[in-house]
């Protein structure tokens, strides 16, 4: 084997057999990158980059072989078979396209090294093909070992080359599988070449119409050629299709599809680059966010298909009547943008707005239907607005939440002092989201009391937000909020559940009344969560009351009666708040089962100084008891006030003359009196009646 291997060496002509060698690497990245866009792409591009990387692979195989057989020098007259020499050729372009198909069919089994040992078995098969095809004066001789390690050897680096590019664990898996791919080339041919042996014999007939070594050379090298040219040119139209794709797409990402208008975070760059360039900082930019009032009765009645024709047509409008210092964009939803620069007064920036509204709301025909649109414009100017143009989006978008609400101008400017306030309340509704998930709220008791005997009897349950930087904010601040945006709801049943599990372990069972805001009551579930929770936290149906105010029965009075019929099911009480401020009547409480009604502040505070403050809590109190529905007065902050309901035979009463809310732990030794605390409640009760 040795004598075999020596003879290898000094049997080759070296120019030649290096010009093989770099061919064969040069041959081997091309295959191999080309046979990685197989692991990229799906269906007929697959298939092409198949078919590419099994030719480049398969001219690669055939002209490094035929190449280094003609460096090999036998010493004795020869020539390759015409026939057979190009059946090897198309031989082993098929078995790589067959070896590279079955890798590329899967993502992760087996049949990706299945496909290399094909590729590998196939460079072996078309090394004895080419073989026979190698006509010598002489007998030629074989080392069945060599042949088989030849074969071995070239399905096994084939099978690597599969598994480098399929299954990389690192960014340099791909020069090793080009590397595998080149050395399963090099070894199944020069170790087949070792195995491979001539006894020269003068008598063998050599025909004169084989090939010759110069044609052969010529042949493999100018197939060579044809395969890197392919090579690179291919690799040449990927790259650039590529480069063209991330541009189409980073175009997309820049443009509406539906308009064809850039999107506006876009188009304000470009502006403020324009700006800046032409260098006349004395003008002023405004940007306007243009709401078109009257697309979604459209949707609704046209479907969507209309609804963005019209878009289409409006903004086609607005784009012919801008000049060049002003550009339309595409804002988020149904808005759109309009941009201008080198504005220098009053009235030219009114031209611009006028000029705009009257493209939008010219009638638009659109398949003989004929639709009107109303322009509202949120508009924020650099530098006068804001110090950076960046701003001026959210600025206008604050300024068109206005525009939108207000019933005379359409077009709103940005003004600080307004908006900055809308953004605080929205930053504060944000905030709000997770004040329960951060333990945030926490509830305040105010003390009910007996009016005529001072009796500790109950408590309101009031709702307090310690916010984590803002401290402490009052309830006028936040209620609203939270029933503007539906939060309410999870608040409410906080407040509900909370307040029940707190007055569960009171040692003394006072009532508690817990507020229910309007939307709780049109929830229509709040009867099944009242259930829940008192089952849950154990408490006494008889010690919950809730408090309803006129305006949620009002809002839907079918509705609401419903709700409360099924509350009083559950054995709680029930009580009209704030009763006289709203649009109190006598048939509202004929029809709903209240337990009680409670007299807004407005009439009791200071009622010995009012005389109609007086008459309406005398009429009230009347009323009631008339009814047979107890009474209870909030806004009691004096001797006089007290004085007064004891007078007009008023049962219960709240106020700072009382107490003023609480956290627990300001009535904890109310509700759970320890053994000396007997004489501080009754103090507390004795103080009361001393003022009688």
């Amino acid at each position: 084997m040795t004598a075999s291997f020596l003879h290898l060496v000094h049997g080759h002509s070296l120019d030649i057999a290096v010009l093989a060698l770099a061919l064969c690497a040069i041959g081997s990245v091309i295959t191999v990158r080309l046979f990685e866009r197989t692991r990229v792409t799906t269906g007929v591009k697959k298939a092409h980059w198949v078919f590419v990387a099994g030719l480049a692979g398969g001219c690669t195989i055939w002209s490094t072989h035929f190449l280094a057989m003609v460096s090999f020098q036998p010493g004795v007259t020869c020539g390759y078979q015409p026939n057979l020499t190009i059946a090897s050729f198309f031989t082993i372009i098929f078995v790589c396209i067959l070896g590279f198909l079955v890798s590329a069919v899967t993502k992760s089994s087996t049949f990706i090294e299945l496909g290399g040992l094909i590729v590998g078995g196939g460079i072996a098969l078309m090394h004895y093909m080419g073989m026979s095809a190698y006509i010598v004066a002489g007998e030629t001789h074989w080392d069945k070992t060599l042949v088989i390690a030849s074969i071995l050897l070239g399905m096994f680096f084939g099978a690597i080359t599969a598994n480098r590019i399929a299954r990389p664990v690192t960014r340099f898996c791909r020069y090793g599988s080009a590397l595998s791919f080149f050395l399963a080339i090099l070894l199944t041919h020069f170790v087949g070449m070792a195995a491979f042996s001539i006894t020269a014999d003068p008598n063998v007939y050599v025909p004169p119409s084989l090939l010759p070594d110069k044609l052969l050379i010529f042949g493999t090298i100018g197939v060579m050629v044809l395969m890197v040219g392919s090579g690179f040119s291919l690799n040449i139209l990927d790259s650039k299709s590529k480069i063209e794709a991330a541009e189409h797409i980073r175009h997309l990402s820049q443009t509406d599809p539906l308009t064809g208008l850039p999107l506006f975070q876009k188009a304000l760059q470009k502006m403020e680059s324009s700006y800046f360039d032409k260098g006349n900082m004395t003008a002023k930019l405004a940007f306007a966010l243009l709401e078109l009032e009257g697309l979604r009765q459209i949707r609704e009645v046209h479907g969507q298909h209309v609804n963005d024709r019209v878009i289409c047509i409006v903004a086609e409008r607005l784009s012919k009547a801008c000049t060049e210092n002003e550009i339309i964009a595409r804002g988020r939803g149904d808005t759109l943008v309009a941009i201008s620069m080198q504005l220098f007064s009053n009235s030219s920036i009114s031209s611009f707005f006028q000029k705009l509204e009257l493209a939008v709301e010219a009638p638009i025909e659109d398949n003989g239907q004929l639709f009107n649109l109303h322009l509202n414009a949120g508009i924020s100017h650099f530098p006068e607005n804001a110090d950076e143009i960046a701003l001026l989006p959210g600025q206008a978008e604050l300024a068109l939440t206005r525009a939108a609400h207000n019933k005379g101008a359409n077009i709103v400017v940005y003004d600080r002092n307004i908006d900055e306030e809308k953004r605080t309340l929205s930053a504060l509704a944000m905030d709000l989201r997770h004040a329960i998930e951060r333990d945030e709220l926490e509830l305040y008791y105010q003390p009910q009391n007996d009016v005529t005997t001072g009796d500790l009897i109950g408590f309101e349950v009031l709702l307090r937000w310690n916010h984590a930087e803002r401290g402490l904010i009052s309830p006028n601040d936040f209620i609203p909020l939270a029933e503007e945006t539906g939060l309410i709801i999870p608040i409410g049943e906080w407040v509900l559940r909370t307040a029940c599990e707190c007055a569960a372990k009171w040692s003394k069972p006072y009532k508690i009344a817990v507020n229910v805001a309007p939307a709780q009551l049109t929830a229509g579930d709040l009867p099944a969560k009242v259930r829940q929770i008192l089952k849950e936290t154990c408490l006494a149906h008889q010690r919950l009351e809730l408090e309803i105010t006129e305006t949620s029965i009002i809002e839907d009075h079918l509705h609401t009666l419903h709700v409360v019929q099924k509350l009083k099911q559950i054995g709680i009480s029930l009580a009209m708040d704030d009763f006289g401020t709203g649009y109190s009547s006598l048939s509202m409480l004929q029809a709903f089962p209240f337990d009680k009604i409670k007299i807004d502040r407005s009439f009791i505070s200071g009622v010995s100084g009012s005389p109609h403050s007086a008459a309406i809590a005398r009429a009230t109190i009347v009323l009631a008891n008339g009814l047979q529905i107890s009474s209870l007065a909030e806004g009691v902050e004096d001797q006089e006030d007290l004085n007064f309901l004891r007078e007009i035979g008023c049962l219960e009463a709240q106020g700072y003359f009382f107490g003023k809310p609480m956290p627990f732990s300001g009535i904890e030794r109310m509700v759970n009196p320890e053994e000396n605390a007997a004489t501080s409640n009754k103090g507390y009760k004795l103080a009361l009646v001393s003022n009688v």
